[in-house]
């Protein structure tokens, strides 16, 4: 009897896949619902730069971080990671020095697994943490110029303008100028950011 189920089970088992090494693009983008819309055709368009946005709605630092694992596991890796995260953990209550702890560790392990050009993109307005998202900003630009990682500033996306009724995801205006923000710093990654 055993045996007759040990054979069922072994007829369920499936072997893993394996790495699918032939996915490239260029840059992957990955974040919070904040990137929700961000498309690669548009960054293209502007910056002839292949680009492929990856949103994860609600996740925090650390759930991107697994996200991108598994995500550079079955595709080849790209030149250039952005990462936007961060909006959650702060709107969650976690400390500016975590959230900035967090994103450094997750940048130098982008770094050791050969990532050309690593690039923290800077918290857009949340109408509940006025004081709080300028200084995990300030933090995170700090973080970023320590290490040798790039910081995409998005101080032009304002509360007044760019935000839809919740306060916190971005209107088409700031989808906007968000893209351009990581068009125009695609651009100068690739002439050698010069």
């Amino acid at each position: 009897m055993a045996a007759s189920m040990q054979e069922k089970c072994e007829v369920h088992v499936t072997k893993p896949k394996s790495p699918r090494k032939g996915s490239y693009t260029q840059v992957m983008i990955f974040g919070s619902s904040i990137v929700r819309h961000i498309r690669g055709s548009n960054i293209w368009k502007n910056s002839h730069v292949a680009a492929k946005s990856n949103c994860y709605p609600g996740a925090g630092i650390a759930e991107i971080r697994d996200h991108i694992n598994v995500k550079l596991q079955y595709n080849q890796l790209p030149e250039t990671v952005i990462i936007h995260g961060g909006g959650n953990d702060i709107a969650g209550g976690m400390k500016v020095e975590d959230i900035t702890a967090q994103m450094e560790e997750l940048c130098k392990e982008l770094k050791t697994k050969g990532i050309k050009n690593i690039s923290v993109s800077g918290i857009t307005p949340r109408y509940l943490l006025k004081t709080e998202v300028p200084k995990l900003n300030n933090a995170l630009r700090e973080m970023c110029k320590k290490n040798g990682f790039d910081y995409i500033s998005n101080s032009f996306i304002t509360y007044n303008y760019h935000l839809v009724w919740d306060k916190i995801h971005l209107n088409y205006d700031g989808v906007d100028q968000l893209e351009s923000n990581f068009s125009k710093y695609l651009s100068w990654v690739t002439r050698g950011k010069k």
